[in-house]
């Protein structure tokens, strides 16, 4: 095997835990949309996307990548909003 095929199948494994964790994370948001109604919550938070984006940036070893995380996660915000607004509006 060459090292960019062995580098492409670690990429590969990567991808899969990334869809796992992405999956869990909308799984979790279509919870949370349900308690957010019942219990007159708004959707967006902007204070908790601020907490969000420090504790990933925290997490992050080489901060060389900190504008690149923050911009993925603002996309996984706007995602997790736009499934909790689907879910309100279908009940």
């Amino acid at each position: 095997m060459s090292d960019l095929e062995s580098l492409r199948k670690t990429i590969d494994e990567c991808d899969k835990e990334i869809v796992k964790a992405i999956e869990k994370r909308f799984n979790i948001v279509k919870e949370m949309v349900k308690f957010k109604k019942d219990n007159n919550i708004k959707i967006f938070q902007p204070n908790r996307e601020d907490e969000v984006l420090k504790k990933v940036d925290n997490c992050l070893q080489n901060k060389e990548y900190s504008k690149d995380l923050e911009s993925i996660y603002l996309q996984i915000f706007k995602l997790s909003k736009e499934i909790q607004q689907k879910i309100l509006l279908d009940n």
